[in-house]
């Protein structure tokens, strides 16, 4: 009698243990199997955060992804009372300047191009914008020599015929600008000291277009 209850109870526990091994194995199948998901979806995400930041690294490397400014013409005034009118022409990529001897308060345009912004500036503030550039290259005397803008002052009040020193620094000017590029920081550079309706807004997106047009420059006289 008692090996016959003595058997029982040891197919009982038999049986317990079969039911726990398999708990466990089932147990332990879940926890791989949530492991094994847990895994994939980090790897995934880890995939897909790669791909979109190479996207942004190269539409960032895009050259010129501002919006396209609109043309716009600057009246630069000059304590003499002369000046000249910048137009930058971001449709066709190209700067033309014009000489006027003589400036008119309620004039809005000059040889048929409309001031949208005028800036009047004294010498000093054009010879320091010059050196921010990081001066000018002027052929002289068989050489090529690199002038600072109080420099290029000096050499324009000793000649006597202005035209043709003024035109060749103006194209090395902007040649310099097409070279080395100019930045916001130079707008806001000319808006913080000097007299104009031109605001950092009005030119936010001008500087990588200034810079590609400025090696196409015409003159009107």
């Amino acid at each position: 009698m008692l090996n016959f209850a003595h058997n029982i109870l040891g197919d009982i526990m038999k049986e317990r243990n079969k039911r726990n091994l398999k708990f466990i194995l089932i147990f332990s199948g879940i926890i791989v199997l949530c492991c094994l998901i847990m895994i994939g979806s980090s790897y995934l995400y880890l995939e897909i955060s790669l791909n979109s930041a190479k996207t942004d690294t190269t539409e960032s490397n895009i050259p010129y992804a501002e919006p396209l400014p609109e043309s716009s013409g600057i009246l630069l005034c000059l304590p003499d009372n002369s000046g000249y009118l910048i137009y930058l022409n971001f449709l066709d990529e190209n700067i033309t300047v014009s000489l006027i001897e003589t400036l008119e308060d309620d004039k809005t345009d000059y040889f048929g191009y409309k001031v949208d912004y005028r800036v009047k500036s004294d010498y000093i503030t054009l010879t320091n914008f010059i050196d921010r550039l990081g001066g000018i290259e002027l052929y002289d005397n068989g050489e090529t020599l690199r002038y600072t803008g109080l420099q290029v002052l000096e050499k324009i009040n000793s000649v006597p015929e202005k035209s043709d020193l003024t035109h060749e620094i103006i194209r090395r000017f902007f040649q310099s600008v097409s070279t080395y590029g100019i930045s916001k920081e130079d707008f806001i550079y000319i808006i913080e000291n000097t007299e104009t309706d031109l605001t950092v807004p009005d030119c936010y997106y001008w500087p990588p277009y200034v810079s590609k047009i400025a090696k196409n420059l015409h003159f009107i006289n």
